[in-house]
Protein backbone atom coordinates (compact mmCIF):
# COMPACT_ATOMS: atom_id res chain seq x y z
CA UNK A 1 0.00 0.00 0.00
CA UNK A 2 1.54 3.30 -1.07
CA UNK A 3 0.80 6.54 0.70
CA UNK A 4 0.46 9.72 -1.32
CA UNK A 5 2.26 12.79 -0.02
CA UNK A 6 -0.03 15.71 0.84
CA UNK A 7 -0.05 18.67 -1.56
CA UNK A 8 0.97 21.19 1.11
CA UNK A 9 1.61 24.13 -1.22
CA UNK A 10 -2.02 24.12 -2.39
CA UNK A 11 -3.46 24.26 1.09
CA UNK A 12 -4.90 27.48 2.48
CA UNK A 13 -2.53 29.79 4.35
CA UNK A 14 -4.27 31.42 7.34
CA UNK A 15 -1.43 33.98 7.72
CA UNK A 16 -2.46 35.83 4.55
CA UNK A 17 1.11 36.66 3.46
CA UNK A 18 1.63 37.51 -0.20
CA UNK A 19 5.12 36.99 -1.67
CA UNK A 20 6.06 39.20 -4.62
CA UNK A 21 8.38 36.75 -6.40
CA UNK A 22 8.83 33.01 -6.13
CA UNK A 23 10.65 31.10 -8.81
CA UNK A 24 13.65 29.41 -10.34
CA UNK A 25 16.86 30.97 -11.60
CA UNK A 26 19.71 29.94 -13.86
CA UNK A 27 17.85 27.13 -15.61
CA UNK A 28 19.92 26.26 -18.69
CA UNK A 29 17.67 25.17 -21.50
CA UNK A 30 17.90 24.86 -25.31
CA UNK A 31 15.53 27.24 -27.05
CA UNK A 32 15.18 28.93 -30.43
CA UNK A 33 15.38 32.68 -31.01
CA UNK A 34 13.50 34.35 -33.85
CA UNK A 35 15.70 36.05 -36.45
CA UNK A 36 14.99 39.16 -38.49
CA UNK A 37 14.28 37.06 -41.60
CA UNK A 38 11.57 35.11 -39.67
CA UNK A 39 13.84 32.10 -39.38
CA UNK A 40 15.24 30.99 -36.06
CA UNK A 41 18.54 30.07 -34.48
CA UNK A 42 18.98 27.51 -31.69
CA UNK A 43 20.68 28.86 -28.55
CA UNK A 44 21.54 27.68 -25.08
CA UNK A 45 19.63 30.01 -22.80
CA UNK A 46 19.81 30.81 -19.11
CA UNK A 47 16.22 31.24 -17.97
CA UNK A 48 14.72 32.80 -14.84
CA UNK A 49 11.00 32.31 -14.14
CA UNK A 50 9.04 33.97 -11.32
CA UNK A 51 5.45 34.41 -10.22
CA UNK A 52 3.77 36.28 -7.40
CA UNK A 53 2.49 33.94 -4.69
CA UNK A 54 -1.05 34.92 -3.73
CA UNK A 55 -1.74 35.24 -0.01
CA UNK A 56 -4.19 32.34 -0.16
CA UNK A 57 -1.45 29.75 -0.82
CA UNK A 58 1.35 28.35 1.36
CA UNK A 59 3.70 27.75 -1.54
CA UNK A 60 4.23 26.52 -5.10
CA UNK A 61 5.18 23.24 -6.63
CA UNK A 62 8.53 24.28 -8.14
CA UNK A 63 8.47 21.55 -10.79
CA UNK A 64 5.61 23.44 -12.45
CA UNK A 65 8.11 26.04 -13.63
CA UNK A 66 9.94 23.36 -15.63
CA UNK A 67 6.64 21.92 -16.83
CA UNK A 68 5.61 25.38 -18.06
CA UNK A 69 8.86 25.81 -19.97
CA UNK A 70 8.51 22.37 -21.55
CA UNK A 71 4.90 23.05 -22.52
CA UNK A 72 5.90 26.37 -24.10
CA UNK A 73 8.68 24.78 -26.17
CA UNK A 74 6.32 22.02 -27.35
CA UNK A 75 3.76 24.59 -28.50
CA UNK A 76 6.04 27.36 -29.84
CA UNK A 77 9.69 26.57 -29.24
CA UNK A 78 10.78 30.01 -30.51
CA UNK A 79 11.12 32.90 -28.05
CA UNK A 80 10.32 36.37 -29.38
CA UNK A 81 8.24 39.44 -28.63
CA UNK A 82 5.30 37.63 -30.24
CA UNK A 83 5.63 34.40 -28.22
CA UNK A 84 6.63 35.75 -24.78
CA UNK A 85 2.96 36.43 -23.83
CA UNK A 86 2.21 32.73 -24.33
CA UNK A 87 5.04 31.70 -21.98
CA UNK A 88 3.71 34.12 -19.36
CA UNK A 89 0.16 32.85 -19.87
CA UNK A 90 1.23 29.23 -19.40
CA UNK A 91 3.16 30.15 -16.24
CA UNK A 92 0.23 32.14 -14.85
CA UNK A 93 -2.26 29.32 -15.40
CA UNK A 94 0.00 26.58 -14.00
CA UNK A 95 0.91 28.66 -10.97
CA UNK A 96 -2.47 30.33 -10.48
CA UNK A 97 -0.79 33.73 -10.37
CA UNK A 98 -1.53 37.15 -11.87
CA UNK A 99 2.04 38.47 -11.61
CA UNK A 100 4.51 36.68 -13.89
CA UNK A 101 8.12 37.35 -14.95
CA UNK A 102 10.30 35.49 -17.43
CA UNK A 103 13.86 36.32 -18.45
CA UNK A 104 15.72 34.47 -21.21
CA UNK A 105 19.45 35.26 -21.57
CA UNK A 106 21.52 33.98 -24.47
CA UNK A 107 24.54 34.69 -26.66
CA UNK A 108 23.78 35.66 -30.25
CA UNK A 109 26.41 35.66 -32.99
CA UNK A 110 26.41 37.87 -36.06
CA UNK A 111 29.10 37.81 -38.73
CA UNK A 112 30.84 41.19 -38.93
CA UNK A 113 33.65 42.36 -41.17
CA UNK A 114 36.97 42.90 -39.43
CA UNK A 115 38.24 46.50 -39.63
CA UNK A 116 41.50 45.81 -41.43
CA UNK A 117 41.09 42.65 -43.49
CA UNK A 118 37.34 43.02 -44.15
CA UNK A 119 36.92 39.28 -43.51
CA UNK A 120 33.74 37.98 -41.91
CA UNK A 121 34.14 36.84 -38.32
CA UNK A 122 31.51 35.98 -35.70
CA UNK A 123 30.84 38.72 -33.15
CA UNK A 124 29.08 37.72 -29.93
CA UNK A 125 26.32 39.80 -28.41
CA UNK A 126 24.94 38.98 -24.96
CA UNK A 127 21.15 39.31 -25.23
CA UNK A 128 18.13 38.98 -22.97
CA UNK A 129 14.37 38.99 -23.43
CA UNK A 130 12.29 39.84 -20.38
CA UNK A 131 8.52 39.50 -20.22
CA UNK A 132 6.42 40.91 -17.37
CA UNK A 133 2.72 40.59 -16.73
CA UNK A 134 1.29 42.35 -13.66
CA UNK A 135 -2.08 42.19 -11.90
CA UNK A 136 -3.59 39.84 -14.46
CA UNK A 137 -3.28 42.51 -17.16
CA UNK A 138 -3.90 41.19 -20.68
CA UNK A 139 -0.88 43.09 -21.98
CA UNK A 140 2.68 41.95 -21.53
CA UNK A 141 5.68 44.24 -21.13
CA UNK A 142 8.55 42.99 -23.30
CA UNK A 143 12.11 44.20 -22.81
CA UNK A 144 14.95 43.44 -25.22
CA UNK A 145 18.53 43.84 -23.99
CA UNK A 146 21.61 43.66 -26.18
CA UNK A 147 25.05 44.12 -24.72
CA UNK A 148 27.19 45.69 -27.44
CA UNK A 149 30.88 45.99 -26.79
CA UNK A 150 32.32 49.01 -28.54
CA UNK A 151 35.98 48.88 -29.41
CA UNK A 152 38.25 51.00 -31.49
CA UNK A 153 41.30 49.85 -33.34
CA UNK A 154 44.41 51.87 -32.71
CA UNK A 155 46.32 52.79 -35.87
CA UNK A 156 49.31 50.60 -35.02
CA UNK A 157 47.11 47.51 -34.51
CA UNK A 158 45.35 48.13 -37.80
CA UNK A 159 48.68 48.60 -39.56
CA UNK A 160 50.08 45.38 -38.07
CA UNK A 161 47.01 43.42 -39.11
CA UNK A 162 47.63 44.51 -42.69
CA UNK A 163 50.98 42.71 -42.62
CA UNK A 164 49.41 39.43 -43.69
CA UNK A 165 52.62 37.95 -45.02
CA UNK A 166 54.52 38.40 -41.72
CA UNK A 167 57.01 35.58 -41.14
CA UNK A 168 56.59 34.61 -37.49
CA UNK A 169 59.95 32.85 -37.35
CA UNK A 170 61.65 36.23 -37.34
CA UNK A 171 62.17 38.61 -34.43
CA UNK A 172 59.55 41.32 -34.17
CA UNK A 173 59.11 44.38 -32.00
CA UNK A 174 55.84 45.47 -30.42
CA UNK A 175 55.10 48.81 -28.83
CA UNK A 176 53.73 48.09 -25.33
CA UNK A 177 51.43 50.19 -23.16
CA UNK A 178 54.35 51.80 -21.37
CA UNK A 179 55.80 53.22 -24.62
CA UNK A 180 58.74 50.82 -24.26
CA UNK A 181 59.58 48.64 -27.22
CA UNK A 182 59.88 45.01 -26.22
CA UNK A 183 61.52 42.36 -28.35
CA UNK A 184 59.41 39.29 -28.82
CA UNK A 185 61.05 36.18 -30.16
CA UNK A 186 58.67 33.63 -31.59
CA UNK A 187 59.61 30.02 -32.08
Amino acid sequence: MSKQLPDVQNTADPRGVQIDRVGVTDVYFPIKVKKKDNGYIPVSAKINLFVGLPKEYKGLNMSRFSESLLEFTEVKGVISKDTMPLLLEILGKKMNSHDIWARVEFDYYIDKKTPATKKDAPMMYRCAFTGIKKNGDKNCMFITEINVIAASVCPCSKEMSLLRELDFKEDMSVLGNSNVIENIKSS
